[in-house]
């Protein structure tokens, strides 16, 4: 007869995955609220007072225009505002749930609802007439047009041996 030993916790590391999972949405959750504020947005760090959750999104450069992917599933258009301050998109809303708390005895929640509040640094003004928003399938897309100051001006730098 062989004698089992490996600690609990190691003998079926399946039912701890969702655990750590959950735990990393988390950590990047509370870690994006703050590590995406320059110095200057700080002042306005009080925004984030009654929110809830951060929306994801992905900024994507091709065609000389930035692209910014956000999700927002199971939201309507009237549920959230697009607006710019100085060099900073800003992104906020509510996603309102339906369900009866009361009703039934959740186990899990791991989906998110209430106000929540994005701003995403873009390093230059922005033209309102010029950019461009759509929204689809629960997805946010909200293409700009890269600044001409940004254009590629680089320039080769020759490397010599030592």
């Amino acid at each position: 007869m062989k004698k089992e030993t490996l600690p609990d916790f190691w003998k079926n590391t399946d039912n701890y995955f969702p655990l750590f999972t959950t735990l990393h949405h988390e950590i990047d959750r509370v870690f994006d609220k703050f590590v995406s504020l320059k110095p200057e947005q700080q002042k306005d760090a009080g925004a984030f007072k009654g929110v809830s959750f951060q929306p994801v999104f992905d900024v994507s450069e091709a065609n000389g225009s930035f692209t910014i992917d956000v999700e927002l599933p199971g939201m309507d258009i009237e549920d959230f505002d697009i607006s710019y301050k100085g060099e900073t998109l800003v992104i906020s809303g509510e996603k309102t749930t339906e369900k009866d708390e009361t009703e039934n005895d959740y186990h899990v929640v791991e989906r998110s609802y209430g106000k929540f509040y994005r701003s995403i640094p873009l390093g230059f003004q922005v033209e309102p007439e010029e950019v461009k928003a759509t929204y689809k399938n629960g997805v946010l897309t909200v293409t700009i047009p890269k600044p001409k100051e940004l254009e590629d001006k680089s320039q080769k730098i020759e490397v010599s041996a030592a």
